[in-house]
């Protein structure tokens, strides 16, 4: 086939891996003229904008991201000759100039683009470039780069002329507001997906205007403060509201609970807000994540999200919630991660909930009592496989459609935890969707540890500490093939560790201290790693003399030692000691005076002693 007929050329790092190239070395691409698709991502390509490129005047997509390249912002002229070009994308790459805003040689008119990547380019302003009145653009990403100041209020025009409105990602940078406040957005913007997460925003939470295709509003970790308004609610297409990890206070609107039949992600955790959490959740539901931890919000679990029958996350902890267990999740059958730890929850939890495809659940810091549940143990898939040979992703929720050719995704979300571990508490931004922890610590749960944990070989952590459970560690939690962390302690357990636990190869976190255990410490692999505070507060335990499997000797100290006297206490022995000891002496003097003296009264008398005594003898 002629050079000349060639379409597409994708020559990214899946079909080729060079130790060294150069864009001057690949000029021969300069040659197929009928080339439309250009792929040159990841190939750690160095070199400037090739000048071969403007021969190529049937291009309509180039990547050329992921690599080394030097760029002059006046080689992008290159690009202004290639009428037909809608895709430049040259993220994670190094613009060498600065941009120059009043500048008009540095104004490039680009009729048919649609989408450019600029993510990661060391960009320090807003490239003026685009600022050309044109306005056709649908995707822009400025994303992880070093813009700094407000935000100008043209950036948002840039797809007046669209159809599909504008995806504009301006995350992590160090934006600080915007250059037109009241109000921020026009009504003629026609915006698709704004990101403005990781940033340095501050000020009240501006509303974007209701264009019907808008679908994600992401805002997070942010300054922003005071209340939400209710226009937020007039944005009826959203399916992702991420306004977390700012400083919004007061009630939430009630209406986001119904707002939109499109909102699939809601996210409004870390931040000051107080009363009810919205409850008008209809049939219409398509809420797949809710997380609104880390605030203040009190009253109960609101009974409508039953009606959202695609939830798979639930995050409502670390707030001033007061309810029971909510049961009624059971028909939820997608659920796979509820964390509802520290509130104000009590009661007992009934053994007759099922969920079949939970792998977290966090009840810690509650009240829960009674016995522990584990039916909904005997139910879980995800934590009774075995997910050794499976590919690690993320649970997480892609955010914008990808263009027919563009590889990347605008972005995702990802869903965040807190784990307690070793007492710690850590916050986890990414979570592996093959990830499994229970965690039912610091409640009232009493009786025995359910054997059926011994089932969840894809458990990696099992949190029953500070708890009132009694009874022995079963043999059978050895058959948890993956767990990582073990924390059984101050309850009420009894017995000895069972040796099978040391076969437990992934192990890195156990506590069974302040217990009632007794009986050798188990020896071996992860076992001979396990600090000696890991098993305090257990009088009956011991360490043998000397154990080969672990190749040296360890000893348990006294760990209930009687508490250390008081200074008055130990002047007030003293001073018995003293009573004591001068009791001792006058005894020993008054038998050494009264000795002596019938000693020589003695020895005075002697013959006359001497002599009676032997004539009684007959001698």
């Amino acid at each position: 086939m002629p050079a000349t007929m060639v379409s597409y050329c994708p020559y990214d790092s899946n079909h080729f891996s060079p130790e060294s190239l150069t864009t001057t070395s690949l000029s021969w691409i300069g040659k197929l003229t009928k080339l439309t698709h250009l792929n040159l991502a990841r190939l750690d390509l160095t070199g400037d904008i090739p000048s071969w490129l403007m021969n190529l005047t049937q291009i309509t997509e180039i990547d050329m991201s992921h690599n080394q390249l030097t760029i002059d912002w006046v080689e992008l002229n290159i690009f202004s000759h290639l009428t037909k070009l809608t895709t430049i994308i040259l993220s994670y790459n190094h613009f060498s100039l600065s941009i120059k805003s009043t500048s008009t040689k540095n104004v490039i008119s680009f009729p048919s683009l649609k989408f450019l990547g600029l993510a990661s380019c060391n960009l320090s302003e807003f490239p003026t470039i685009l600022h050309n009145g044109k306005n056709t653009l649908e995707y822009l990403d400025l994303s992880d780069n070093n813009l700094k100041g407000q935000i100008p209020p043209w950036i948002f025009d840039l797809g007046q002329n669209s159809e599909e409105g504008l995806s504009l990602n301006l995350s992590n940078n160090l934006l600080t507001g915007f250059e037109q406040d009241d109000p921020v957005f026009h009504p003629r913007d026609k915006i698709r997906t704004l990101d403005l997460r990781h940033n340095m925003l501050q000020g009240s939470l501006p509303i974007p205007p209701p264009f019907p295709s808008f679908s994600s509003y992401l805002i997070s970790n942010n300054s922003f403060s005071g209340e939400v308004s209710h226009l937020i609610c007039n944005l009826t297409s959203l399916e992702h509201l991420d306004l977390s990890f700012n400083r919004l206070s007061g009630k939430l609107p009630q209406c986001l609970s119904n707002f939109s039949d499109s909102l699939s992600l809601l996210a409004l955790g870390g931040n000051k807000f107080d009363g009810s959490i919205p409850s008008a959740w209809n049939s219409k539901c398509k809420l797949r994540m809710i997380s609104m931890r880390d605030n203040q919000l009190q009253g109960q679990l609101p009974r409508s999200l039953a009606n959202c029958s695609s939830l798979e996350f639930i995050d409502f902890g670390n707030n001033k919630l007061t309810d029971v267990f909510p049961f009624w999740l059971e028909t939820v059958t997608q659920l796979s991660s509820l964390i509802l730890q520290s509130n104000g929850l009590h009661g007992v939890i009934n053994n007759d909930f099922e969920f079949s495809n939970l792998r977290v659940i966090n009840l810690s810091n509650n009240s829960f009592s009674g016995k522990m549940p584990s039916k909904f143990i005997e139910t879980s898939h995800p934590m009774r496989a075995l997910n050794a040979s499976r590919v690690m992703s993320y649970m997480e929720q892609g955010l914008v459609p990808n263009s027919s050719w563009y590889g990347e995704d605008f972005g995702e979300f990802d869903y965040s935890m807190t784990i307690n571990n070793k007492g710690l508490e850590r916050s986890y931004m990414k979570i592996p969707d093959i990830f499994c922890e229970i965690d039912f610590s610091s409640n009232t749960f009493e009786g025995q540890v359910p054997d059926a944990f011994g089932d969840l070989a894809g458990l990696q952590v099992l949190n029953l500490s500070r708890n009132r459970l009694s009874g022995h560690i079963s043999s059978s939690f050895s058959n948890m093939k993956n767990l990582e962390t073990l924390d059984l302690s101050q309850n009420q357990l009894t017995g000895s560790i069972p040796v099978e636990l040391t076969k437990l190869t992934s192990l890195s976190a156990f506590d069974v201290s302040y217990n009632n255990l007794s009986g050798p410490i188990p020896q071996g692999n992860q076992f001979c790693t396990f600090e000696l505070k890991s098993f305090e507060g257990n009088v009956g335990l011991f360490f043998e003399p000397w154990n080969k499997l672990c190749g040296n000797a360890r000893s348990l100290p006294q760990l209930q030692q009687p508490p250390s006297p008081t200074e008055e206490e130990c002047d007030g022995s003293e001073s018995d000691l003293k009573i004591e000891w001068m009791i001792i002496w006058i005894g020993f003097v008054s038998g050494l005076v009264v000795g002596v003296i019938l000693g020589n009264e003695l020895i005075a008398r002697k013959p006359y002693w001497f002599v009676k005594t032997l004539a009684r003898i007959g001698i």
